[in-house]
């Protein structure tokens, strides 16, 4: 098994400077195979420093991190019926607002319009 680690984070070092990430993916998964003892011995058989490895281990970690949801707690609401009418009552008090200014009148009414037909899910 220790020959196997060899063999992979060997490779994936040679490749470090034009895959990187793949390096610090492939050190994590033998650090949680082999434990922390034996890897950074295989790293010094290597001839890796063992601060390199753990960079680029961070780096991976802090990859897969960023790729997870933001709002993993969040669930979707039950009734968007409620959220459509906010909407629309966003749209009126906007379209009051915008149309106190009276430039470009037509154009806000069009857009109130569209944006009433869209959220009332009718066609134009």
């Amino acid at each position: 098994m220790i020959e196997q680690a060899k063999t992979e984070i060997a490779t994936a070092w040679e490749a470090v400077h034009t895959n990187g990430l793949k390096f610090g993916k492939i050190c994590s998964e033998w650090e949680q195979r082999l434990g922390p003892e034996e890897v950074l011995s295989v790293y010094k058989s290597l001839g890796i420093k063992p601060s390199d490895a753990s960079w680029w281990i961070r780096r991976h970690k802090g990859l897969k991190l960023a790729k997870q949801e933001r709002r993993v707690h969040r669930d979707a609401p039950d009734n968007f019926e409620d959220i459509r009418a906010l909407a629309l009552e966003m749209v009126r008090i906007g379209f009051k607002e915008l149309s106190k200014n009276e430039q470009n009148i037509r154009q806000i009414r069009n857009a109130k319009d569209w944006a009433m037909c869209k959220l009332q899910s009718k066609l134009l």
